[in-house]
Order: C-alpha cells, then structure tokens, then sequence
C-alpha cells in the first residue's frame, strides 16, 4: 500500500529514500520536487551548457528510479543526488570533449590550511550590506571554487561529503577552501578599494 506524501508531511531522508525504493511515486514527486532547482543551480557551476545540465538531471531521475531498488541507503538524499550528477555530467562532457571541473590537480593546494574563523566570515559577509559586494567578488572565482562554495556555505554539506563529491581527499577540501576565501577577501578588498576611489574621485569634481 502506498502512503500519500507531501511536504508538509514528509518523513526525513531516511525514511523518504526507503519510501522511494519500494515504489513510493509519491517519494518520487516529492524527492525531484526538492532538490530540481538546487541540482540545476548546481549543474551549472560545473558546466554553461544549461541544456546539458537539464538532460542530465532528467536522466538520473529516470535512471534512479528504474534502478531504485538496488540503490544503497542514504539519510542525505542532497548528497546522493549532487555525487550522481557530478558523475553524469562529467561523463557526458568527456564524451562530448566539454571541460568540466573534476578531480583533484596534483599539488595544488599543499602546504595550506584553513583557519576555523573564516567559514563564519562568509556567512557574516553573506548576510551583511556588503552581500552585493560579495557577489560580485565571486563571479572572479574559480569553477571549482564556486563549487565548493556552493556545496559548503550554500547548500550546507560536510567537508567529508564535498571530498566525495568533488572527488579530493579531505585536505584537499580544507586547502581548497582556504584558497577560495582568501581570494574572494582579496577580490572583495579591491571592489570596496575601488568604489572608494571612484567616490573620492567624484567628489573632488562635485
């Protein structure tokens, strides 16, 4: 017997993904439902192809539900979701000859570390008069810097699940972010230094 699901009414991850094996299409609904937007949002830090984007999320969709019921268990369908279409995207682009951010460049970020005060930067900064700043310090950042920022401060994931995702060991994601910050304070710093100057300017000729 299936049970009626809706949003008010929805059981956590664990329970809704289970639901979804067995048959569940109101799991299904709800699931794609959820996590459509954010799966674009997502997709497209990873590729500009949109059109790309959308046929990979409906064909894991697709995929995942005529394979549902030799799908492991998870109590983070997010996770799940963005791992499988980082991978489908990815193949797809390897087949198509498209760059696509994947995997970890060798040496890249060693020797680096991450101080603790700096992910309650972001959020202070996100939630500042300086948001509209800091939007625009973000567009100079890299694709797989925009990713981790993405999943990190965004979508809220753990560094263990973006190194699963992103395909990097766990250092790997403390460097990266690390690396991220510090360029999107320099980014930021010479935006503020710049609309200073340009303020400066216009009032000597004022």
């Amino acid at each position: 017997m299936l049970v009626e699901i809706t949003e008010t009414t929805r059981p956590g991850d664990a329970d809704l993904w289970r639901s979804f094996k067995g048959g569940n299409k109101e799991a299904l609904a709800v699931i794609y439902r959820t996590y459509i937007r954010t799966l674009y949002n997502y997709g497209t830090r990873l590729t500009h192809d949109d059109g790309l984007v959308e046929d990979c999320i409906q064909d894991l969709f697709i995929e995942i539900w005529r394979n549902r019921a030799h799908l492991a268990d998870t109590d983070s369908i997010k996770y799940y979701l963005f791992r499988a279409l980082r991978r489908k995207i990815a193949r797809r682009c390897n087949q198509l000859n498209k760059h696509v951010q994947h995997g970890e460049l060798p040496g890249e970020y060693e020797g680096e570390t991450v101080a603790p005060y700096e992910s309650e930067w972001v959020l202070e900064e996100a939630a500042s008069a300086r948001k509209e700043h800091l939007q625009k310090a973000i567009t100079h950042l890299t694709k797989r810097q925009k990713e981790i920022l993405f999943l990190r401060y965004y979508e809220n994931l753990s560094h263990q699940e973006i190194a699963s995702i992103m395909v990097l060991t766990p250092q790997a994601v403390y460097n990266l972010i690390h690396k991220t910050l510090a360029a999107l304070k320099q980014h930021l710093t010479y935006l503020i230094s710049l609309l200073i100057g340009i303020g400066l300017h216009a009032g000597l000729l004022g």
